[in-house]
């Protein structure tokens, strides 16, 4: 009893941030008459939920609050293990904010003289991050630290960004196991490194799980499997648009991930996507800038700019008779379009492109650094990060 007291305790007189792993989940109905003495001070009634830390700390979440039911399926996803930050009203348990943060290697850091503020490239974030000197001194001074050591050591640490602004809030040591897999960048692609369960069909069409069978599917296999008629190009696209795991109104980030999961999803179609990556011009300067745009409603800005873009592409035969590689891209489009109006869209006349194996989430052309997410262990720390950043966005 005493121990949960001072507890207790300990948390009223606590920072209203906090990073930690969730050990329960229950409603309020359910609480201890000791635990409800803690937030009757704060909880006029009964409607609300509490979150438990693993060292202890409990967190009220309202169900009138209109980002409830995204907490809670961001709380059913959450593994054992997986860093939750909150943030609370000052002074009270009430959850005011709940987000996730991701395990991130820091490639670039550069000050901006004006205002103060560090700008942050992350591995696999298209957007630019900033560290604002408003947190206070010791903050800016304890994560810029420890953003400096992942740019030296190439180690990840866990860093919470801010929904569309993408200004950094919180940065930690990160203690996990990373899950991206390193591939030597002098590994020459195989084109066919996925094509050990596909065969070609009659028509063309790929189906997963065989090998190929006789002198037509052996053509078709070193010719480059057969393109998809642009209606069934169609059909693949509203069935990837359609996935509700994937967050494609997240447009500040997440191409990465969305096109590894479209991919996995194309080849279980028995497909044969590969992946197209759009260099913005900034990215080749000594400090990558985002220079690519695009004009989106998904942010209240109307556009978003991006240092780089990946999406998966697939040869389709078109309606005219044509044969063209076309890109899956429903965070941009409502169909499948060719790479040229996909580059377009992304208004950087001086970007360029490299085609990739689908097995790499991340490919650097300038230092050949590719990294492989077989497990999709990464994916889905993505997709869970950024859906709660959505939720966190909208509501």
């Amino acid at each position: 009893m005493a121990d949960a007291k001072d507890r207790f305790n300990r948390q009223r007189q606590a920072t209203n941030v906090n990073v930690g792993t969730a050990s329960a989940f229950k409603d309020a109905s359910d609480l201890s008459s000791e635990e409800m003495d803690f937030f009757r001070e704060h909880q006029p009634d009964l409607n609300f939920s509490v979150l438990q830390f693993a060292t202890g700390e409990v967190y009220a979440l309202r169900k009138d609050n209109r980002r409830y039911v995204g907490w809670q399926q961001f709380l059913k996803e959450s593994l054992p293990a997986d860093p939750i930050y909150v943030e609370t009203i000052p002074g009270t348990p009430i959850v005011k904010s709940l987000l996730a943060p991701l395990p991130r290697r820091v490639d670039y850091i550069s000050a901006d003289e004006k205002t103060g503020s560090l700008e942050v490239v992350l591995l696999q974030c298209p957007t630019i991050c900033y560290l604002n000197p408003n947190i206070g001194a010791e903050k800016f001074d304890r994560f810029r630290e420890l953003l400096e050591y992942s740019a030296q050591s190439r180690k990840e640490v866990l860093v919470t960004t801010r929904p569309v602004t993408q200004e950094i809030l919180d940065v930690r040591a990160f203690t996990g196991t990373s899950t991206l897999e390193e591939e030597p960048p002098d590994r020459e692609e195989d084109e066919d490194d996925d094509d050990e369960d596909i065969v070609i069909a009659e028509g063309g069409r790929v189906q997963a799980g065989q090998q190929p069978q006789g002198a037509v599917a052996m053509r078709a296999l070193a010719a480059g499997v057969a393109p998809i008629s642009m209606a069934r190009a169609i059909t693949e696209f509203e069935n990837l648009a359609s996935q509700p795991q994937i967050p494609f109104a997240y447009v500040n980030d997440c191409c990465t991930a969305r096109a590894h999961e479209m991919c996995r999803i194309m080849k279980a179609n028995g497909l044969r996507p590969r992946k197209v990556w759009n260099y913005g011009h900034g990215w080749r300067l000594n400090n990558p800038r985002a220079t690519l745009r695009v004009e989106t409603n998904s942010v209240p800005a109307g556009f978003v700019t991006w240092s780089y873009h990946v999406a998966p592409i697939v040869r389709v035969k078109r309606d005219d008779g044509s044969t063209k590689e076309m890109v899956f891209d429903p965070s941009l489009f409502k169909g499948p379009v060719t790479i040229d109006e996909w580059v377009t869209t992304q208004e950087d006349q001086t970007s360029v492109q490299h085609r990739h194996g689908a097995r790499y989430i991340w490919f650097n052309f300038l230092n050949g650094e590719q990294l492989t997410d077989t497990h999709f262990a990464r994916t889905r720390e993505m997709f869970r990060h950024h859906r709660e950043q959505l939720n966190e966005a909208n509501n």
